[in-house]
């Protein structure tokens, strides 16, 4: 069963049952068995929504959290940084052992880790560009405007009566 601690590290349980993707359905209206649909759309999204992720954990967890005397608002302040990947990673885990097919449940896993890897490239490649980036990159001071400035008040004309 795939598992997350939070930040004060409670560990909680991912699992996906139909009773769980009603109960997201119902509170969310989203399908999480629809996460392959349209160009993997809500895969995409729960990738990248934080809120998103996290208002579906808590729907999958909130019993758990009850357990630790947690409200919705104690357990998404209870998440952050690598517990929240953690916690991404289970959920997909999750949602790949539900699947009723092997090879849905490979293609599931496959492109997780391939989002996953292409993420990090990208803020890989953002990483190095931000190294290349000077002062005088993003404020360029042009020659022109510092030699063409007039020398004198005898080349500014005489304001008009």
């Amino acid at each position: 069963m795939a598992k997350f601690r939070d930040l004060a590290a409670r560990e909680y349980s991912v699992s996906v049952s139909a009773a769980t993707l009603k109960l997201v359905r119902q509170e969310l209206d989203i399908g999480l068995g629809n996460l392959l649909a349209d160009d993997c759309r809500l895969l995409i999204r729960l990738h990248n929504d934080m809120e998103l992720l996290v208002d579906v954990l808590w729907c999958i967890c909130r019993p758990q959290a009850a357990q630790y005397g947690l409200d919705a608002q104690a357990f998404a302040g209870a998440l952050g940084g690598p517990t929240l990947g953690q916690a991404a990673d289970a959920l997909f885990e999750a949602l790949a052992d539900f699947s009723p097919r092997p090879k849905l449940a490979a293609s599931l896993r496959a492109l997780v880790q391939k989002g996953n890897q292409m993420t990090d490239e990208a803020l890989d490649k953002v990483l190095q560009e931000l190294q290349r980036v000077t002062l005088d990159k993003i404020l360029p001071m042009s020659n022109s405007c510092a030699t063409n400035s007039p020398a004198s008040s005898e080349s500014t004309p005489d304001p008009l009566p």
